[in-house]
């Protein structure tokens, strides 16, 4: 990690975000187990269906951790670009190396199975967000990975309107509006291809509402009102969620964005020590390598899941596949995290890649670590 950011990675802010980090990975974790068990009942399977939000939840903490690491800071562009990228392309490149095996050596159902060359070439120059064909299938939720690229393209000029909290306030109201017209836009363009509904739900910009409702939030400054607001706001935005998870049909991509940032907002003011625990924390730190891996797992359980199904019913079955999921990838990730992840970015500090970080270490915001999903 940066310069300072393991001895600042106790500080409460750090801890919290790092358990925001796990809960949005344990939603992704949910959503693919509940993929594999067909016999849910409709509400217990639109809950489970909702850990799709752990993507969106994932971009708001990278824009906020992002944003209160720079703003009011002098930002030296090639230090970060380089940072950003050593922090996601070698788990990434790990992952594309890992699904194109694979695909080759086992019988697993993968989407890479219909990856080609010039997707594969997208996806290592992380432009796979720009191609139908490539925005999700070389690696299995990559799609995400394409959309954190681009935001990292658009954080320079998001740090500018960070500048001022009405100019911020302006381009966060703005990135609704391009989401929603982006959205029809492509569904419009797109209507009848292959793949062209889903290239309009993952389209980058379709979830640049979260990435830059982060941004603003690192912007906000707290009150005397804001603690008192926040207890109300947490439990209301948490129950906000829980309904819209059941609405599957008819819930909205930019309500779900407005709930999670405000849920991300009340949590930071409430700090519930849940989120600042141990597990969580953990959980949030691996959270990037677990994202990558867990994929393999859920595609080793899916030939045995209706057996599992079948024998102790669908309930249990999700609670075992989820499971079982989480403790074997866990310990996958963990290991990713100790030997690529943290390696790496050591060896980008000591070749002189951290940047500002070394400038800011006595700040009293500490550099965050990223948060990528």
């Amino acid at each position: 990690m940066e310069t300072g950011e393991t001895a600042n990675a106790k500080r409460p802010h750090v801890r919290y975000l790092d358990g925001l980090r796990g809960v949005a990975i344990l939603a992704v974790l949910l959503i693919h187990s509940e993929q594999l068990i067909h016999g849910l009942s409709q509400p217990a399977r639109d809950l489970a269906f909702y850990g799709v939000r752990g993507v969106q939840l994932f971009f708001i903490v990278s824009g906020l951790t992002l944003t209160m690491n720079y703003v009011g800071r002098p930002f030296h562009l090639v230090n970060f670009a380089a940072r950003r990228f050593f922090r996601i392309a070698p788990m990434f490149y790990a992952g594309i190396l890992l699904y194109l095996l694979l695909n080759w050596l086992t019988e697993m159902p993968l989407p890479t199975d219909s990856a080609t060359p010039l997707d594969v070439a997208a996806t290592i120059l992380f432009l796979h967000g720009w191609l139908p064909s490539a925005i999700n299938t070389v690696v299995p939720g990559g799609w995400s990975i394409a959309a954190e690229a681009m935001f990292y393209v658009a954080f320079p000029a998001l740090l500018w309107a960070a500048r001022t909290r009405r100019r911020m306030v302006a381009v966060t109201v703005a990135s609704y509006g391009i989401a929603a017209t982006t959205y029809f836009t492509l569904q419009r363009l797109l209507h009848g291809t292959a793949g062209g509904r889903e290239f309009a739900q993952l389209f980058w910009l379709v979830h640049a509402p979260a990435f830059v409702g982060g941004c603003w939030l690192a912007t906000v400054r707290d009150t005397a009102w804001t603690r008192p607001v926040a207890r109300f706001v947490l439990p209301a935005s948490i129950v906000g969620l829980l309904i819209d998870s059941q609405l599957r049909g008819h819930s909205n991509l930019l309500v779900a964005i407005a709930l999670l940032t405000a849920l991300v907002w009340s949590a930071g003011a409430v700090r519930p020590r849940i989120l600042e625990g141990k597990a969580l924390p953990l959980i949030g730190q691996i959270s990037f390598s677990l994202y990558i891996l867990h994929f393999t797992v859920i595609g080793a359980l899916r030939p045995v899941a209706p057996k599992i199904e079948a024998a102790v019913g669908p309930n249990a079955a999700l609670l075992i596949v989820y499971i079982t999921t989480l403790l074997t990838a866990g310990a996958f990730s963990w290991a990713a995290w100790q030997w690529i992840e943290q390696p790496i970015i050591r060896a980008t500090r000591r070749v002189g890649l951290h940047g500002i970080a070394s400038q800011t270490t006595n700040r009293s915001s500490a550099a965050l670590p990223p948060s990528t999903p």
